[in-house]
């Protein structure tokens, strides 16, 4: 049985020197970590979500002895870092039906229920560079899948020489789910909003089939990462030029994928790094 790291907490305390601030809090699993047993494939983790009653999910993404992608698997742990046995099985949901998971995010429900959102390797486009598809999974409180959902709970869409990205999500109060990432092939990956109804279709009054390109240019420009903030705005980083010589390029959008004017230069802040190898 492998074993692996998967959280590190740290608490703030006056009372005692070993207990101030930045030492792990020996209360949180076993002296402030929590290991997990992987049945012998290699885990790489993905990302970690605190939840408002204080539990705590896990992504990582399994491989086989060759190192290849592997499945997904979400662990739920209580706040003292014990696992949730109540969820899934025995504390964790593992994918069967999808593999080559890059990358996922955990967005919770108030009632609840889990939308996680990331992003699938499924094939090469051209010149070796590998194709990513996107995928949304939706998990109920109890750690089952929510079969109401897309198509048996997931939605994964791959579409023959186009990589898409889903970098975050925000689920609106009205259900309304909102996605953002980035849409391209090998030359382009360029910031993109769509938007779902609570059942997973795509909202056909949105943009164009659910989705709203939100710039778009005539130069090379590699969206690396998205999130967005408290007030609803998107926010795009990446990097923009040629192949070999990349500067950095920041976009700002409203929900609706509308370019925010306030923000930078009509909504896009680009850096020049010149005197770096700097790529976001």
């Amino acid at each position: 049985m492998k074993r692996i790291t998967i959280l590190l907490l740290v608490f703030f305390s006056s009372q005692l020197a070993r207990a101030q601030a930045g030492y792990l809090d020996e209360t949180f699993g076993k002296y402030g970590f929590v290991f997990a047993e992987t049945s012998g494939f290699s885990e790489y983790a993905l990302s970690v979500a605190v939840m408002p009653d204080g539990k705590i999910f896990q992504c990582s993404s399994a491989t086989n002895e060759n190192g290849s992608y592997g499945r997904l698997i979400l662990r739920r742990y209580n706040p003292n870092g014990s696992i949730d046995s109540s969820f899934a099985d025995n504390g964790a949901y593992i994918s069967n039906d999808i593999t080559s998971f890059v990358s996922a995010k955990i967005f919770p429900y108030s009632d609840g229920r889990t939308l996680v959102v990331g992003q699938i390797a499924s094939g090469y486009i051209s010149n070796g560079k590998i194709q990513y598809s996107p995928f949304i999974l939706r998990l109920l409180s109890n750690g089952n899948v929510d079969t109401s959902f897309g198509k048996n709970g997931v939605i994964s869409e791959y579409h023959h020489g186009v990589s898409e990205e889903y970098c975050s999500a925000r689920i609106e109060n009205d259900g309304i789910i909102v996605i953002i990432g980035a849409r391209g092939d090998t030359g382009k990956m360029l910031p993109v909003v769509t938007k779902l109804n609570s059942n997973g279709e795509k909202l056909s009054s949105f943009g164009d089939e659910g989705t709203v390109s939100v710039y778009s240019s005539t130069e090379p420009i590699f969206i690396a990462d998205a999130d967005i903030n408290s007030s609803g705005d998107c926010v795009f980083a990446g990097s923009y030029g040629p192949e070999g010589f990349k500067n950095t390029i920041i976009i700002r959008s409203n929900i609706h994928g509308e370019l925010v004017p306030s923000f930078g230069n009509n909504g896009v802040v680009r850096v020049a790094n010149f005197d770096t190898d700097e790529e976001v």
